[in-house]
């Protein structure tokens, strides 16, 4: 038995939607799931292009895992309301992983998140 942790990146063949508030905040076909080994779960990043940036604020939040990097988080601003810490990004992530640098991955109990084929997910 080891207790080496792998990270590995696969694209997703779904497409994904994130609502906010009642907006699409995010909607890809190209997001792609992380795995670290010693979790059960993957997390969805969207590519930077696919997400509504200008509705984002970097917050304070930072959190470091050994595996993946530093990661960043961002809250979402709809005019006075603002929720918080709703996504967070890996500026420079580790090597092995760098290709998920700038993707944004949302708290899936702070979204709404659908995947599926393009008419499936709205």
């Amino acid at each position: 038995m080891t207790d080496e942790v792998f990270v590995t990146v696969t694209p997703s063949p779904d497409h994904a939607r994130v609502v906010l508030n009642g907006e699409v905040i995010a909607e890809s076909s190209r997001t792609v799931l992380v795995r670290q080994s010693d979790h059960d779960f993957d997390s969805r990043y969207f590519p930077p292009d696919d997400v509504r940036l200008d509705r984002f604020e970097r917050s304070e939040t930072v959190t470091f895992c050994k595996h993946r990097g530093e990661a960043t988080y961002r809250s979402v601003r709809f005019g006075a309301l603002v929720v918080p810490d709703v996504a967070w990004v890996y500026e420079a992530p580790v090597p092995a992983i760098a290709e998920i640098a700038d993707y944004v991955a949302f708290f899936d109990f702070k979204v709404e998140m659908t995947t599926g084929t393009p008419t499936e997910a709205g």
